[in-house]
C-alpha cells in the first residue's frame, strides 16, 4: 500500500494551521513592541506604563509561543520480543499485510487504550516508532479483535498522523500558554489567541476525526468488519470502568502492602451488575447528547457504520483472550504498577489473591476505623439507626471534633457505621463478601444485608424505618451495640475480591 494522497493535503493543511498561529503571535508581540518604540522615541512625553505595558504583553506572548522540548519519558515497560512471541509475532504479521515497518519499541501502559506516536528526530526525519498497549485493552479483548485495534494503531503510521501529531500537539500547547498566561495578566490581548484557539481545534479535530474514520476502514479491510465493530464496542462500553477500578479497587489493596491480580480483577469488576449498570447509564446519558466539534473522535455510530461496508471477517465467537500473548503476566504487572506510579517498592508487595483480600486488607482496617470513630455510637443499636439517617452530615460531624465539610460528614457517617454494622455482623456469624465494583454483602443461611448500604437507603427512603426494624428482629441483630469494642471475632466467611467503592475510606478526618 502506498501513501494515502490526503497524506499531503494535512500536512499541508497542518503547516498552513501553525504558521497562522505563530504569525499572528509575532505580529501582535512586534506591534506591541513598536508602539513602545514609538512612545519612547518621542521626545515630547514618555507614557510609561503605556510602554511597560506594550513590552510586557509582548514578552508574555513571545515566552508563551517559545517552542518546549521535552524529554522522552517511557509510558510503561518496554515489552521484548524475545519474552512475549506471541505479541510480537502478530505486530509483524499485521506490519506485513499492511506494508509498513514494525515499531522500534513497544510498551505496555496502566491504561484501557492503545497509541502509536513517533518520537525523536526533526520534524519527522530520523524519529522512531513507538506503540503503547493498554493492559486492561489486552484482557477485555480476544485476538482477533487485538489485531483490529493493532490495525487501527498502524492506519496512523499509513495515514502519517504520527508524524503531523506533534506538531499539532505542540501548536495547541503554545495556544494554550498564550491564553493562559495572559488572562492572569487580565489583558484583553488573551481574546485573539482565544478566537484562533477555537478555529485551530475546530479545524484540527475535524482532520484529526477523518483520521480516525481512515484508520478504522484499514483495520476493517485488512482483519474484518465483525472483529473491528466488537472491538470499538468493548472499549467505548467499558473505558469509563478502569480509573474508578484502580482508584477504588486497586490502590487500596497496594497500600496495604499488597499486590493483586490486575487483569483478573478488572474482568471481575466489569462482570459485576452494579457496574454493567453504571455503564448503561453512562451509555444511555451518552445517546442524548450532541455531537462536539472540538472532540478529535468521531461518534460510535458513525465509527461503525463506516466499517460496516467492509467483509465480516472471522467469526465473532470470542476465540483467544488477547492477554494469552502475553508471558509471565504476574512480573509484567508489577513492572507495570512500579513504573505506572514510579515506586520500586511495587516489587517487594505481597503477591495476594483478590479472593483473600476481605480477610487480609479491609477487615483489619475498618476495625482500625471503627477503633478511631466508635465512641460517637456507644449504646447506638442498628434499629436507632434510621434517625441518624435523616441529617448524615450532622451525624457525621458527631463523630469526630475535626472541621468537616458537609460532603465529608455525609460519607464519614456512612463509612463508620457502615464497618460498625459489618464488624458487628462480622462477629455474630455472619460471613462477609467483597468483590471488585460490588457493594459488600454480608451472608448468613439465606439472609443477604449489605451493611455499607443500610445508612443511605434509609436517608433516601429506600428502605421504610418501620421495614427495617421489622428487618432487625427478623435478622437477630437487634441491640447490637455498634460502638462496642470490635478488635476480634470470628473469621470472616469466602471473600471475592477488593472492597467496593461505597466501602472506601471516604474524604474527611
Amino acid at each position: 500500500m502506498g501513501p494515502r494522497p490526503s497524506l499531503w493535503f494535512r500536512a499541508l493543511l497542518a503547516l498552513v494551521l501553525m504558521i497562522g498561529f505563530y504569525g499572528l503571535a509575532l505580529t501582535i508581540a512586534c506591534g506591541l513592541l513598536y508602539v513602545a518604540y514609538l512612545d519612547a522615541a518621542d521626545g515630547r512625553r514618555i507614557h510609561a506604563k503605556l510602554v511597560i505595558l506594550c513590552l510586557l504583553g509582548a514578552g508574555v506572548i513571545l515566552w508563551s509561543v517559545l517552542p518546549r522540548f521535552e524529554r522522552f519519558v517511557a509510558p510503561g515497560p518496554r515489552l521484548d520480543p524475545k519474552q512475549h512471541p506471541r505479541l510480537f509475532a502478530e505486530l509483524e504479521g499485521l506490519a506485513r499485510a499492511i506494508g509498513l515497518a514494525m515499531p522500534q519499541e513497544v510498551y505496555i501502559v496502566l491504561e484501557l487504550n492503545a497509541f502509536v506516536a513517533e518520537r525523536g528526530g526533526f520534524l519527522g526525519a530520523g524519529s522512531r516508532r513507538i506503540m503503547g498497549l493498554g493492559l486492561p485493552l489486552l484482557r477485555i479483548l480476544s485476538v482477533a479483535e487485538l489485531r483490529a485495534v493493532l490495525g487501527h494503531e498502524f492506519g496512523h503510521y499509513h495515514g502519517g498522523e504520527t508524524r503531523i501529531g506533534p506538531w499539532l500537539f505542540r501548536t495547541r500547547e503554545a495556544i494554550g500558554r498564550s491564553i493562559s498566561n495572559l488572562a492572569e495578566m487580565d489583558s484583553w490581548l488573551q481574546f485573539p489567541f482565544l478566537w484562533y484557539g477555537k478555529l485551530f481545534l475546530r479545524i484540527t479535530h475535524a482532520v484529526s476525526r477523518r483520521q480516525e474514520l481512515a484508520a478504522d476502514e484499514l483495520a476493517a479491510r485488512i482483519v474484518g468488519s465483525g472483529p473491528a465493530a466488537s472491538a470499538l464496542q468493548k472499549v467505548h462500553e467499558t473505558a469509563p470502568a478502569f480509573d474508578p477500578y484502580l482508584t477504588g479497587e486497586v490502590i487500596p489493596v497496594l497500600d496495604a502492602g499488597y499486590h493483586p491480580p490486575l487483569a483478573d480483577g478488572f474482568a471481575l469488576f466489569l462482570q459485576d451488575t452494579t457496574v454493567r449498570k453504571a455503564l448503561d447509564k453512562i451509555r444511555g446519558e451518552e445517546s442524548h447528547v450532541e455531537p462536539d466539534p472540538y472532540l478529535s473522535h468521531p461518534p460510535l455510530a458513525e465509527r461503525l457504520a463506516a466499517i460496516m461496508q467492509f467483509p465480516t471477517g472471522p467469526s465473532s465467537a470470542p476465540g483467544l483472550p488477547a492477554l494469552s500473548l502475553l508471558d509471565d503476566l504476574p512480573a509484567l504487572e508489577r513492572e507495570l504498577l512500579a513504573s505506572a506510579f514510579k515506586n520500586e517498592q511495587v516489587h517487594a508487595l505481597q503477591p495476594i489473591r483478590w479472593e483473600d483480600t476481605g480477610p487480609t486488607v479491609y477487615i483489619p482496617s475498618w476495625r482500625k476505623h471503627h477503633a478511631q470513630y466508635r465512641g460517637g455510637l456507644k449504646g447506638v443499636n442498628p434499629e436507632g439507626l434510621p434517625s441518624l439517617a435523616k441529617d448524615l452530615p450532622a451525624t457525621g460531624r458527631s463523630l469526630t471534633t475535626a472541621p468537616v465539610d458537609s460532603e465529608g460528614a455525609a460519607g464519614l457517617a456512612g463509612h463508620t457505621i457502615g464497618v460498625a454494622l459489618a464488624l458487628g455482623l462480622l462477629e455474630t456469624g455472619w460471613s462477609l463478601e467483597v468483590s471488585p465494583g460490588a457493594p459488600i454483602r454480608a451472608r448468613r443461611g439465606g439472609e443477604e444485608l449489605e451493611p455499607f448500604n443500610v445508612l443511605r437507603a434509609l436517608h433516601k427512603q429506600e428502605l421504610e424505618a418501620g421495614a427495617w426494624f421489622v428487618r432487625c428482629v427478623t435478622l437477630g441483630i437487634g441491640g447490637l451495640d455498634l460502638g462496642a469494642a470490635r478488635d476480634g471475632g470470628a473469621p470472616p466467611g469466602p471473600a471475592a475480591a477488593a472492597a467496593a467503592p461505597d466501602a472506601a475510606p471516604p474524604p474527611g478526618p
